[in-house]
C-alpha cells in the first residue's frame, strides 16, 4: 500500500551552488500515526474516520526499511504517484543521503536539496517532511507497551520518496530547523474549546472544515425542521379528511334513516290527500297547487278564524285547531266552523239540555264576541 508519513527538516546549510543541505533529517519514526480512512482507501467506513496506525519499532528499524530510504528523492509536496524513472525529473528536488541512521524513535538521513523554488519554501517556512512509501498494514486493533490503543499494525515499510511539506504527520518534532531563517507565524484556531497552533494554509484549512461542517448542522436542522412541518401538515390533512369521512357518513346514516319508502310515501300521499280534501271543503274555490300540508293548515284555520293572528303561533297550535276543523268537516256538521258550531248551539237549544250545560255554551258564546262590544259598556258592566 502506497502511503504518505509526515516528518520534519533538521540543521541546513546553503552550498557554494545554492544548493540547501540538511543534516540528520528526522524522516520517518516508529510509535502510532493517524490516517484517515480515505487515505487508507477504507470503503467500509467514512472517509474521515481517524484511523491509528502502530508502526513497531521493529519494523522501522529494520535494516531493509531504513536501506529503502537511501539516495531516494526529495520532492516538493507529494506527487500524485510513486516517483519512478518517468516521472523523476519533473517531480525531484533533491535527494537523500546514502546513510540513514537510527536516532531514539527517528530514522534520520542528510537531505540535498538543489530546487531554488523549494529551498525558497523551506527558507519561508515549508519545513516540514512526509515520506511516500509502500507498506502492508494488518488491521487487527490492539494497546502498545506504552498504553496507547491502535486500530493496526503497518509492516514491511519501502520508501519511494521524501516530501517537503507543510504539515507533517510526524509533527513539528521532525521539521527543519530555523538556523537560516524562522519559519511564517503559526496561527491559533480554535477546536471545540481548545486552542491550536498550526500554519496560515492550515489554520484556513481547518476553519474551512470548520465553518462546512457548521453549515451542514444548520442543513440538517432546516431539513428536519422542515420534515416536522410537513409531517405536521399530513397529520392536519389526515385529520380534516377524517372530520369530512365522518361529516359524510352522518349525512348518509341521516339520509338513510329518513329514506322515503314506498310505505312512507303512500301514508304522505294519503295524509296530503285528506288536508286537500278538507280545505276544499271550508275554503271557496281552493287551489292547492305550490303549497304543502303546512301551508293549508294554517290556511285553513286562517279562513275560519279570520280575526285570529297566527304568526306567531306554533305549528303545534295550527295542527291543533286544524284537526278540530277537520273532526267538524268529515262528521258533515258543516262546510265551515263557523256554520257548525252556530248549528250545534242551535240544536243545543232545541233539545233537552241541562242548565250546566246552557250556562256553559252561553259562557263560550260570550268569550268568542267579547271583542265586539265597546270599551266604555264593558267598563260600566
Amino acid at each position: 500500500m502506497y502511503l504518505l508519513d509526515k516528518i520534519g527538516i533538521s540543521a541546513r546549510t546553503i552550498t557554494d551552488e545554492g544548493y540547501l543541505i540538511v543534516k540528520d533529517a528526522r524522516i520517518s519514526r516508529s510509535g502510532i500515526q493517524e490516517y484517515f480512512a480515505g487515505e487508507l482507501g477504507l470503503t467500509d467506513r467514512d472517509p474521515t474516520d481517524v484511523i491509528k496506525i502502530y508502526r513497531p519499532p521493529a519494523e522501522v528499524f529494520k535494516k531493509e526499511s531504513m536501506d529503502s530510504f537511501s539516495n531516494k528523492p526529495v520532492t516538493n509536496n507529494h506527487p500524485s504517484e510513486l516517483v519512478n524513472a518517468d516521472n523523476a525529473k519533473e517531480v525531484t528536488v533533491g535527494h537523500s543521503g546514502e546513510t540513514v541512521s537510527k536516532d531514539g524513535i527517528f530514522v534520520t538521513t542528510t537531505l540535498t536539496v538543489i530546487d531554488s523554488k523549494a529551498i525558497k519554501d523551506i527558507q519561508e517556512g515549508k519545513v516540514e517532511l512526509s515520506n511516500g512509501y509502500t507498506s502492508e498494514i494488518d488491521f487487527k486493533a490492539g494497546i502498545t507497551d506504552a498504553g496507547e490503543q491502535y486500530d493496526a499494525v503497518q509492516t514491511n515499510i519501502k520508501g519511494n520518496h521524501i516530501a517537503i511539506v507543510k504539515m507533517g504527520r510526524c509533527g513539528s518534532e521532525c521539521k527543519i530547523s530555523d538556523e537560516l531563517k524562522k519559519g511564517k507565524a503559526m496561527k491559533k484556531i480554535l477546536i471545540d474549546g481548545i486552542e491550536y497552533e498550526a500554519p496560515e494554509q492550515t489554520a484556513q484549512a481547518v476553519g474551512k472544515v470548520l465553518s462546512d461542517a457548521e453549515k451542514n448542522k444548520q442543513a440538517k436542522e432546516d431539513a428536519e425542521e422542515e420534515l416536522a412541518k410537513e409531517k405536521e401538515a399530513k397529520m392536519k390533512m389526515e385529520k380534516d379528511h377524517k372530520a369530512d369521512l365522518d361529516t359524510m357518513q352522518a349525512k348518509l346514516d341521516d339520509a338513510e334513516k329518513n329514506k322515503v319508502t314506498p310505505e312512507l310515501l303512500d301514508a304522505l300521499v294519503v295524509k296530503r290527500t285528506s288536508v286537500i280534501e278538507v280545505a276544499k271543503k271550508v275554503i271557496k274555490n281552493f287551489d292547492a297547487a305550490g303549497k304543502d300540508c303546512e301551508t293549508i293548515r294554517k290556511e285553513v284555520v286562517q279562513d275560519q278564524n279570520k280575526d285570529l293572528d297566527l304568526s306567531d303561533k306554533s305549528a303545534d297550535y295550527i295542527n291543533a285547531r286544524f284537526d278540530a276543523i277537520a273532526d267538524m268537516v268529515k262528521a258533515g256538521v258543516s262546510n265551515t266552523l263557523n256554520d257548525a258550531m252556530k248549528n250545534h248551539a242551535q240544536n243545543l237549544e232545541d233539545g233537552d239540555i241541562p242548565d250546566s250545560e246552557k250556562a256553559r255554551e252561553k259562557h263560550m258564546a260570550d268569550s268568542r264576541d267579547a271583542w265586539k262590544k265597546p270599551v266604555n259598556a264593558a267598563k260600566a258592566s
